[in-house]
């Protein structure tokens, strides 16, 4: 092996450790709200969805849901914010004339 490529070699090896404690570094260590905690409401008359959940920590969350018009485009609503630590429920309303959709969990 020649010296240019032992280098080379060593130079990949450093970059690819460099680059794994990065990815390593910008990881959460955990997520703020566990969704097998949260317990959902539904009233479909308004269209409305709750979720009641159990925060560890004390980092924020809410619900977001999406809404779909008669048209079939998306309305991304946000619900109401919740700090932790405890147990919490964020409210999200479709606008009238849409209809509920997915729902995400949002770790602030």
């Amino acid at each position: 092996m020649s010296i240019v490529r032992g280098i080379r070699n060593s130079a990949v090896a450093t970059l690819i450790g460099a680059a794994s404690l990065v990815a390593l570094a910008t990881q959460r260590a955990d997520a703020a709200v566990d969704p097998a905690s949260c317990v959902y409401g539904y009233n479909l008359s308004i269209p409305q969805i709750s979720a009641t959940c159990t925060n560890p920590t004390p980092t924020g969350w809410y619900l977001r849901v999406e809404c779909e018009t008669p048209r079939g485009t998306i309305v991304r609503v946000n619900g109401t914010l919740v700090y932790g630590p405890g147990r919490g429920t964020s409210l999200a309303r479709c606008p009238s004339n849409t209809e509920l959709g997915q729902s995400f969990l949002i770790n602030v």
